[in-house]
């Protein structure tokens, strides 16, 4: 990986000697004119002298800046890039995957924007490294478990207009917003949410379950007794990056200001508790399990929530409260219980009918026995 990097570093320097500054000692003078703010974008402090902490900044965001550019339309035409691809950086596609968006390994957003414009911005003036970022995230950059992430016009606006982008995870959560957002003057403050009950529960209650067609990893909603949950995927990168999302959140954001990820895993948490939860919803097609068993599962889901607290704005406020009023509601038990114990099976089905039948044949002849008489 040190060579894939330093590989990088050798096209970020060298990319076009005609139309690029190729002098390191610039690139780390920019660096170095950053590195308070860098270092202050850090929760602890980082001991490592001033030229060696310039010198890993500088290499990692090349290796980032060049990564990303071989899935640009325009930029990854470029011979020497096309080369490190085929020597380098695709022998590290899986672990890249993983890593560019684990919290651990953030590198300030402004820090990446500011190289890349120093570098390729006199020959690309109509191309950001947001623009570099988006085109990643969009053609499948990130595990499987966010789904398919739309880059919709609208959203890339919604960004450009909004609070700065701390970082890689800060963009991709921004992109994996519902696609209902959060409206603060609309929302009261809810101190104490009802949650529902679990998976298992509320089936018996009556509530089936559905994989949702959205493309939005967040879009949980309820309506006419089904609740419906967007597919995850879950399998050996999963539970990062669903904890490097939580913890952004938990540690950047105010409690009550669009903790979307928060809220997404806490209800997630109070849905499966046992191993039978998960199984309902692998059947349902909302969990695909590459992970192992289904308490492995209940486990993971149980463990990335612990701790966390609860937002009192809580995004899902709405479906948890529609839920325990649908599952309180007795006529909708009974419609499960029938259901399960009746007609769960084509012959059950069958006998049931055939007993109605007899039941309304021997109340038909018992009347015509009184009006006869």
């Amino acid at each position: 990986m040190q060579d894939c990097k330093w590989s990088c570093l050798k096209l970020f320097l060298e990319h076009d000697k005609n139309s690029y500054r190729s002098d390191l000692e610039h690139y780390l003078t920019v660096i170095r004119d950053l590195e308070v703010s860098i270092r202050d974008c850090y929760s602890e402090s980082i001991s490592l002298p001033s030229d060696d902490f310039n010198g890993m900044i500088l290499a990692d965001s090349a290796f980032i800046i060049c990564n990303f550019m071989r899935y640009h339309p325009i930029l990854s035409s470029s011979p020497v890039l096309v080369h490190i691809i085929k020597r380098s950086l695709l022998k590290w596609r899986a672990k890249l995957k993983r890593d560019l968006f684990l919290e651990e390994n953030q590198i300030p957003f402004f820090v990446l924007e500011r190289l890349f414009e120093e570098a390729f911005g006199a020959a690309y003036p109509h191309t950001s490294f947001l623009d570099l970022a988006c085109t990643y995230i969009a053609k499948g950059g990130i595990p499987a478990a966010f789904g398919q992430v739309v880059i919709a016009a609208t959203t890339i606006e919604r960004i450009k207009n909004g609070p700065e982008i701390k970082h890689l995870v800060d963009l991709l959560r921004n992109f994996c917003f519902p696609s209902t957002l959060r409206v603060q003057a609309q929302e009261p403050s809810y101190t104490n949410v009802r949650f529902p009950s679990n998976v298992s529960n509320l089936r018996v209650a009556g509530v089936r379950f559905m994989a949702s067609r959205s493309t939005n990893l967040l879009d949980i909603t309820f309506s006419n007794g089904i609740l419906e949950i967007p597919p995850i995927q879950l399998c050996d990168v999963t539970e990062s990056f669903f904890r490097s999302m939580v913890l952004f959140e938990q540690s950047h954001l105010p409690i009550i200001d669009n903790s979307y990820f928060v809220d997404y895993m806490t209800l997630l948490e109070k849905l499966i508790r046992t191993p039978e939860d998960v199984k309902i919803l692998v059947q349902s097609g909302i969990i695909d399990n590459l992970i192992g068993s289904e308490e492995t599962i209940a486990r993971l889901f149980n463990g990335i929530t612990k701790h966390l607290v609860t937002p009192n704005n809580f995004y899902y406020f709405g479906v948890c409260e529609d839920l325990n009023a649908y599952a309180n509601t007795r006529w909708n038990q009974w419609k499960a219980i029938l259901k399960k114990d009746y007609f769960s099976h084509p012959w059950a089905t069958i006998s049931v009918i055939y007993a109605l039948l007899l039941l309304i044949l021997a109340l038909l002849q018992t009347v015509g026995t009184f009006t006869n008489n």
